[in-house]
């Protein structure tokens, strides 16, 4: 075929997809938008939303190749920049946010040879899952996203998160699902599984109050994040605050089996066995190693007998009571025997 008629061609098949866009448009149902939605778009997402019509698929098409080129030649601040644009073009396609955190935190970070730059490329992650949770707040995806990479990836960088101030970054997003989940102004110290746990229950806050369905793993993921928390805490010889987050996760298992018993949530059926499955063994294991460090930790073991008895009761109110106390515990237990996630035996000195 001659130039001008695959012009001609190309130009017809763009004109049949903007009468498609608009067909599919009618069809859609319309959303129940505030009055001055439009007016509150920054000037970016005004034009993608209203100007490009049935071209923005073309030209997203093209800026995701763009940015997938400059990643492959090592450019990768301009292929942010080109990811930056995609997001304001498709702001409410919760899937764009997901990819711009995932390729910075994994895959740009890791091609970093410093730790330090590993560590802006992860941030620079999590900053775009948070911008995308301000863009699409009733995004379970997104929410449980943030929470799996702080969880997962966030291993790699604890003291830089324990050494950061995280109120001014993540609040804004927390205190739409629950104000008690915001992080004190100027508190530091809080580890990638404590920050982790916070998302996981706005994910969970979020689509109960939004009536959407999750996968039951996100709801057990609670407990066992405070698990690890307490196995960190405790490999690092901070055994008090151990004992307690401990504790803590052995209080949200019974929020768990509260949660199976109502039924309303749950995913499909299996989860049920699933679940329950889960909080024999984990529940289980917790309640033995906090046992154990009841002995070596308390002050008077007639106070540590009482706060086991209570615990293999399940009575975890008394054991709470117990706990509390922090005079009748010590803060650590030196020389102790403790084991990390992998079963390796170290040592405390």
């Amino acid at each position: 075929m001659k130039r001008s008629s695959l012009l001609a061609l190309g130009f017809g098949c763009l004109l049949a997809a903007q009468g498609l866009a608009y067909k599919s448009a009618s069809l859609r149902p319309v959303a129940d938008l505030p009055h001055d939605y439009y007016e509150q778009l920054p000037p970016g997402e005004m034009v993608g939303t209203l100007m490009l019509g049935g071209f923005r698929g073309l030209a997203i098409d093209l800026l995701w190749l763009r940015a997938i080129g400059a990643k492959k030649r090592g450019q990768y601040y301009e292929s942010v920049a080109v990811y930056d644009l995609i997001s304001r073009l498709q702001p409410r396609f919760e899937q764009v946010w997901e990819y711009m955190a995932w390729d910075m935190a994994y895959n740009i970070g890791h091609q970093m040879d410093s730790q330090q730059g590993k560590w802006s490329w992860y941030k620079a992650g999590l900053e775009a899952g948070v911008r995308g949770v301000k863009q699409n707040p009733e995004s379970f995806r997104l929410l449980k996203y943030i929470a799996w990479l702080l969880h997962h990836k966030g291993d790699l960088f604890r003291e830089e998160i324990e050494q950061a101030e995280w109120s001014l970054l993540l609040n804004p997003v927390l205190e739409r699902y629950d104000v008690a989940l915001c992080i004190p102004e100027g508190q530091i110290g809080l580890t990638h599984f404590q920050l982790s746990e916070r998302f996981y229950r706005a994910a969970v806050t979020m689509a109960h109050n939004s009536k959407q369905k999750m996968p039951a793993w996100v709801r057990r993921f609670i407990p066992l994040t405070i698990e690890m928390d307490a196995n960190y805490l405790r490999n690092t010889g901070r055994h008090y605050q151990a004992m307690l987050r401990f504790m803590d996760c052995l209080d949200e298992w019974d929020h768990v089996l509260d949660w199976m018993e109502d039924g309303s949530d749950i995913y499909r059926e299996a989860d049920k066995g699933l679940t329950l499955d889960s909080f024999r063994r984990n529940g289980g294991d917790v309640s033995r190693r906090l046992q154990n460090m009841l002995l070596s930790l308390a002050k008077d073991q007639e106070i540590a007998q009482a706060c086991r008895t209570a615990l293999a009761a399940w009575d975890l109110p008394k054991a709470r009571t117990f706990l509390e106390q922090a005079d009748v515990w010590h803060q650590q237990a030196p020389g102790s025997m403790v084991r990390w996630l992998d079963e390796q035996k170290i040592s405390i000195p």
